[in-house]
């Protein structure tokens, strides 16, 4: 169950003071090979950019300090967090935002998802909607370097944001995009950035293995 941090107790205490001083968020972008997610998915029917959204929030929620958040200035350790990803209407090319609890199976996330994502006819369901939340999109046109989302300013906005573009094959076939994920620094550091990184390629890398059924 989510609990409170003891701050009095709790290690990074003095960093989490120091940057609610001034905009604590901040963006880091890098270039990741994604060859596993599109080995697994493809040969199944399932969508690419939905095996990418539970890769991205499975390898978060490996990462305790991504599991934090501010709650009227008490922080609190989640059990996981939650994707919600941007999708786009084909009729209209207008985005809406969809919600939906984290699965332990790759599979059955993408059939729920795509399924809810179908049947979705509004912008954003708000009761849905809390701290809980990786916030994930996609610019599936632009091979992309980075990106600033938009965002609250309040120190307090402690809900990652992960955004990546279109995927580059190279002459090894080799499929590789560039990400960017923005966090809050009273909660998160470089060092945490790194952690999430490597457990990212790591969840990639066991899907590849897996492979085709």
């Amino acid at each position: 169950m989510p609990h409170p941090i003891d701050l009095a107790a709790w290690p990074r205490k003095e960093i989490f003071d120091f940057y609610n001083s001034a905009d604590p968020l901040y963006s880091v972008s890098f270039r990741i090979d994604v060859s596993g997610v599109y080995r697994y998915t493809k040969p199944r029917g399932l969508s690419f950019y939905l095996g990418l959204c539970w890769a991205v929030t499975e390898a978060m929620n490996r990462v305790e300090n991504f599991r934090y958040v501010i709650r009227e200035g008490q922080v609190w350790l989640l059990d996981e967090r939650r994707p919600s990803f941007t999708d786009i209407r084909p009729d209209t090319h207008l985005f809406y935002m969809v919600t939906l609890p984290m699965d332990q199976d790759i599979d059955a996330f993408c059939r729920r998802a795509k399924e809810q994502s179908r049947q979705q006819d509004f912008f954003v369901d708000l009761s849905t909607e809390g701290d809980d939340l990786v916030l994930l999109s996609c610019l599936p046109t632009v091979d992309m370097t980075g990106i600033t989302t938009s965002r609250s300013t309040r120190p307090d906005d402690s809900m990652p944001r992960v955004t990546w573009g279109r995927y580059t094959v190279d002459a090894e076939g080799r499929r590789t995009l560039g990400m960017a994920l923005e966090v809050n620094h009273r909660l998160i550091d470089g060092y945490h950035v790194g952690c999430f990184v490597t457990e990212l390629e790591a969840v990639i890398r066991d899907l590849g293995e897996r492979g085709a059924p």
